[in-house]
């Protein structure tokens, strides 16, 4: 008999030498020193015990009351330590189990009746119930905290609903391999959805779009069109080569000249009005003027009347005495094609027969009034006034021009002004930004000429074989 105590005293100290003894550290962290996350309760500041607490005696721990139980078991006599056995051997070597059941939750495995419980078991029990492993110190302060209830197991990393994260527990450590094939996973799942893979699918082939047209326009397979600074009327294209080679237009003095083959190929002019006043002729052409284009008339911008230019007589006059070779143009405003023909008619009269080295040109431009007769004319109206009168002055002997700027000339369509010469003008500029032809350049209208004492504007007239 004291042979079998002695056996089940052995086997009881191995069995609870193998349970946790720690309530910090949970089974998922023993043997690796972390510290076991509270709950809520425990994590308040514990109140300070009065100071006659303190003087009591400390209540015996859980180790302690176990020795002292086992000392007791010790000390009974040997028929219940027989019975004792021999029932606990049954138990543990096969004796039938008694299944636990709602109505008997206290059952144990082993027992056919029930029977009053030893501190031992006592302890044993309370033990195989707690979570942490032993039970909870029999504390006053402690005994006295709320139960609360152990929600399911949750990841490292997602806190109970409404509660912080416990910034105490360590997360988890998954590695990159894990968290990327989770991930993956996750996707897949979501894409498995019929509107969710529809909208991926649309995405990437959208993307997969974009990426081929940026290499088509970055490798020059498809031709992008900006906005030209003039419409297709001005008859300009991309291979456009201008007859001259402007690297070699030269500033002297103020005045560009133009050299072909090492030898001067343009002429210096300049174009006057009303608006310069009187001019002395002799000291125009001392100051190396080589022609001179002088303003007949002009349209009025509102009503339409046609006036001639209060000093044309006097300048046309003065001029071929000093003998500077000459034009005239004329301010059109004409809307028709019979405004047109009225408006050469009246050129014609006035030039009465004089002979003359320059063309007559033909000047149409729209006004800075809004309400300007002739600021709107389509461009099938301005081939018909431009060729109206171009017409009716080369009838009469006279050479034409046309006169405009970039917009101006684009206002006509490029077959229509193909017969004529182009006058072009563009300030500001060192070379002339023009895509077409033309055979004088209006450069400036501020420039100084002896014997005229306002700004006054400046041509070059280019000269090639």
């Amino acid at each position: 008999m004291d042979h079998i105590v002695d056996t089940l005293k052995n086997f009881l100290k191995k069995l609870i030498s193998r349970l946790p003894v720690s309530l910090d550290r949970s089974p998922s962290q023993k043997g690796r020193g972390e510290a076991r996350p509270r709950n809520q309760a425990l994590n308040q500041e514990r109140p300070k015990a009065p100071q006659q607490a303190l003087n009591q005696e400390r209540p015996l721990s859980s180790y302690q009351a176990f020795r002292q139980a086992e000392g007791q078991v010790a000390d009974q006599d040997a028929s219940k330590n027989e019975s004792r056995s021999r029932h606990l051997a049954g138990g543990l070597t096969g004796g039938q189990p008694r299944v636990r059941s709602a109505e008997n939750p206290e059952a144990r495995k082993g027992d056919t009746e029930a029977a009053p419980e030893s501190r031992l078991e006592q302890l044993r029990r309370q033990h195989s119930e707690q979570p942490g492993g032993l039970p909870r110190h029999q504390h006053p302060e402690r005994a006295q905290a709320p139960a609360v209830d152990r929600p399911a197991a949750r990841s490292a990393t997602t806190p109970p609903p409404g509660q912080a994260r416990n910034r105490s527990h360590a997360p988890s450590k998954a590695s990159p391999l894990d968290r990327m094939r989770d991930f993956l996973r996750q996707g897949v799942a979501q894409l498995s959805e019929p509107r969710l893979l529809a909208a991926f699918l649309g995405t990437v082939g959208l993307l997969v779009i974009l990426v081929v047209l940026g290499i088509l326009l970055l490798g020059g397979g498809l031709s992008t069109c900006a906005p030209s600074e003039q419409p297709s009327t001005e008859g300009v294209y991309d291979a456009y080569v201008s007859p001259y080679d402007f690297a070699n237009l030269q500033n002297e003095e103020g005045r560009l000249v133009y050299y072909e083959n090492g030898a001067r190929a343009s002429k210096t002019g300049i174009d006057v009005s009303e608006h310069q006043k009187f001019i002395d002729w002799t000291q125009v052409a001392a100051d190396k003027i080589d022609f001179a284009i002088i303003r007949l008339g002009n349209r009025g911008y509102s009503e339409g009347t046609i006036f001639l230019d209060d000093y044309y007589n006097y300048n046309i006059q003065a001029a071929r005495e000093a003998g500077i070779p000459l034009g005239v143009y004329f301010f059109s405003q004409a809307t028709t094609e019979e405004e047109a023909r009225e408006e050469a008619a009246f050129v014609i009269e006035h030039l009465g027969g004089v002979s003359l080295a320059y063309p007559v040109v033909f000047d149409h431009e729209p006004v800075a009034e809004p309400t300007g007769r002739a600021n709107s004319v389509s461009t099938e109206d301005m081939d018909k006034v431009v060729k109206a009168f171009c017409t009716s002055i080369e009838s009469a002997g006279y050479k034409t021009m046309v006169y405009g700027n970039k917009k101006d000339i684009a206002r006509f369509s490029r077959d229509a002004i193909a017969p004529y010469d182009i006058w072009f003008a563009e300030y500001g500029v060192g070379v002339p930004s023009a895509r077409f032809d033309f055979t004088m350049w209006q450069y400036t209208n501020s420039a100084q000429v002896a014997g005229i004492d306002e700004p006054v504007d400046m041509n070059i007239e280019f000269i090639i074989e």
